[in-house]
């Protein structure tokens, strides 16, 4: 009985070898740092929406429009909730990927 009692006490003071070690968790940042990685949830296709199904959000026609013949259309994405350095950002990007398109097609001529 002493046994038993010396292992349960030892088991549970030790870590278990299948548990990561405790200064090796990772806890999730709270909501208000800057550092929590939460991805922006994709807005569903129009039909998606009104189902309230998930929508694989696929070009030109996701796969549940592409199923039921109908026309998939994406709502404009309403850019007011993101704060003015994110718009920048947002900005920039599109003018760099008109710059990379007017790049390839220049190639493509030559």
């Amino acid at each position: 009985m002493n046994s038993l009692h010396e292992h349960m006490s030892r088991s549970l003071a030790e870590p278990s070898p299948h548990a990561p070690p405790s200064s090796t968790r990772k806890r999730p940042a709270p909501r208000g740092s800057a550092s929590y990685s939460r991805k922006r949830a994709v807005t569903a296709c129009q039909v998606c929406c009104a189902r309230r199904t998930k929508c694989d959000n696929l070009k030109p026609s996701c796969s549940f429009c592409l199923k039921v013949g109908a026309k998939c259309v994406q709502s404009p994405v309403d850019l007011s909730s993101y704060d003015p350095p994110s718009l920048q950002i947002l900005q920039r990007l599109d003018d760099l990927e008109q710059l990379v398109r007017g790049i390839g097609s220049s190639e493509d001529a030559l």
